[in-house]
């Protein structure tokens, strides 16, 4: 019983922990808007998110989920959200930050864990690079009103090693 215990309390801090990892405040004018929430099934959970500005001006931005639940998948969410402190904004970057992850997690994981990640960088101008490893598809609201769907332009990360991301 108290080993019992004792784990539900350790598990217990680590959700607090991956619940401090999110983001306080988020852009809420502007270029940028975002709403976002983490609900875990589980005590713990391989999702994240993050939003962080840009030295120089702009946004950069990281929605994923890792496969599988558990304990598991929230050190590798937490992992991720780390790789991503310092932020790519040119396309080239992203695709460079995409790649070394993929190699990362198949190095690690042998294939048995990946992680759908949607990325992009908004610079001050309001130019926006963006790739999407597999996530579900963020929809973009234009100044017009009208309504983008971003779909994957890629494999998730750690699945397959040659993948080429866009």
């Amino acid at each position: 019983e108290r080993l019992r215990q004792r784990l539900e309390q350790e598990l217990d801090i680590a959700r607090q922990i991956q619940q401090s990892l999110l983001p306080r405040a988020l852009p809420a004018s502007g270029a940028l808007r975002v709403a976002g929430t983490s609900v875990s099934t589980h005590q713990v959970g391989g999702d994240f998110y993050d939003v962080v500005p840009l030295d120089g001006g702009g946004w950069a931005m990281a929605v994923a989920d890792v496969s599988g639940k558990g304990v598991s998948s929230a050190l590798l969410a937490g992992l991720l959200q780390g790789a991503f402190l310092q932020a790519p904004r040119t396309p080239a970057g992203i695709r460079e930050k995409l790649a070394a992850l993929n190699r990362y997690l198949l190095d690690r994981t042998q294939g048995e864990k990946y992680a759908t990640i949607f990325y992009m960088s908004l610079g001050p101008d309001g130019e926006m690079h963006w790739a999407n490893a597999g996530h579900c598809e963020p929809r973009l609201v234009r100044p017009d009103g009208a309504v983008e769907r971003l779909r994957a332009t890629s494999l998730p990360v750690g699945m397959l090693d040659g993948v080429e991301f866009g």
